[in-house]
């Protein structure tokens, strides 16, 4: 009685997901920063927004400019880059709104014809919202944590070491004023603290959103191959009025409809791919120019014997990749999913009658025509080899560092 009693519950617990539900908090955020299409005062708060990381863009490049030292320059470049991300990635989502839009409408349609769908298709659709709810909250809580440790970070070195870190801003940033004299040193901390809390909001809601939207295309080809797993070579579902016979329908596997939800999810992809490909390539591009930085600062620190500053720019470092890596994982799931309906179809192609074998060649021949992927500008496919090689190359850059440095103490 309570197994079939849980089983209830989960079966109501399942019926209650929606749009709202899978997309969560990243929808909020994406509002708060300006970016969700649609949505009241976008204008307004995209301008303040973008305002706030213009400001950190130009004190962080002064601050660069001024800079004596070679490592804290080098530090100070690392952070900037950052800022240069943001300020790419915050300003080509909002450019992109018209391939944006009819995507997350797409998304929409799939979860209004949600209460219409078998079982096993819902659980398809609920297993991969759970999971993206899961990974998105982990980002935000490791952006809000790197948020904190950057803030507070001359705080608590001062308070450990006084005599030897003087209180600064983070990264001791250049002011175009006099912000080192109390009230203003404490005014411009909090100003700024309020400008970097923008900066993560910017960063880790756009790495959500693509989160979401790879995962919900990767959910709708798994149900895509579950359908085709049941095509019985029907090629169109009857109907009593002439507009149903021609529409889509999700779950159903006739043949127009296989083929043709097909497409669509061909096209969600490829709306993915032109709104997020120069993102891709950006973050690829930095997170390259970030591990140069803080390899050698890595390296300088530890033979100046500062670990606690080691430890942070290690912390730095593994955000930064984590990111670049999720993309790249991200892209070898949306593959291989994609490969899967070929193989799906194969499988249904040896095992049914001559009839039903003649149009599942259609639909392996179109799967393996248009495989689904993601790109970095059109050029880089997004994937664990590319990753691989990002991480190889790095090391390489690593180790002629380090042998370069016991050459010039030798």
């Amino acid at each position: 009685m309570e197994n079939n009693l849980s089983g209830r519950n989960r079966a109501a617990d399942v019926e209650r997901k929606h749009f709202d539900w899978e997309v969560g908090i990243t929808k909020p955020v994406l509002k708060l920063i300006g970016l969700w299409p649609g949505g009241q005062h976008q204008t307004f708060l995209f301008i303040v927004n973008e305002f706030m990381q213009i400001y950190l863009f130009s004190v962080f490049l002064a601050s660069i400019v001024l800079e004596p030292s070679v490592t804290s320059k080098i530090d100070k470049i690392f952070v900037w880059l950052g800022i240069v991300l943001i300020v790419v990635d915050h300003n080509i989502f909002r450019a992109q709104w018209h391939n944006i839009k009819p995507l997350i409408e797409c998304i929409q349609q799939n979860w209004r014809e949600f209460d219409g769908l078998s079982a096993d298709i819902k659980g398809i659709m609920v297993s991969y919202g759970g999971l993206e709810r899961r990974i998105t909250r982990c980002i935000y809580f490791v952006s809000g944590v790197s948020l904190i440790v950057f803030t507070l970070q001359p705080i608590l070195i001062h308070l450990a070491f006084p005599s030897k870190f003087p209180l600064a801003h983070p990264n001791n940033a250049r002011h175009p004023f006099n912000a080192s004299v109390s009230p203003m040193f404490e005014i411009t901390y909090v100003i700024q603290y309020v400008f970097h809390c923008s900066a993560a909001l910017i960063f880790s809601s756009i790495d959500c959103c693509i989160i979401w939207l790879i995962f919900h295309c990767c959910g709708q080809l798994e149900i895509l191959a579950n359908v085709i797993s049941h095509y019985k070579g029907i090629r169109h579902h009857t109907s009593d009025s002439v507009d149903d016979e021609k529409r889509v329908i999700m779950g159903c596997s006739c043949l127009h409809c296989i083929v043709n939800y097909h497409l669509r999810i061909f096209k969600m992809i490829s709306l993915f791919d032109d709104a997020f490909h120069v993102v891709m390539f950006a973050r690829m591009i930095i997170c390259t120019g970030h591990f140069i930085c803080i390899g050698y600062t890595i390296r300088k620190l530890k033979e100046d014997g500062n670990f606690i500053f080691l430890v942070v720019n290690v912390f730095f470092l593994f955000t930064m990749d984590s990111s670049f890596f999720i993309y790249c994982w991200l892209g070898d799931k949306l593959k291989e999913k994609s490969i899967n309906i070929g193989y799906t179809a194969f499988h249904q192609h040896i095992s049914s009658k001559k009839k039903v074998s003649k149009d599942l060649i259609m639909i392996i021949r179109q799967a393996q025509i248009r495989p689904c992927h993601i790109t970095a500008a059109k050029f880089f496919v997004m994937s664990l080899e590319l990753f691989k090689e990002y991480v190889l190359k790095s090391m390489s850059y690593l180790s002629v560092l380090v042998a370069l440095r016991v050459n010039d103490k030798s």
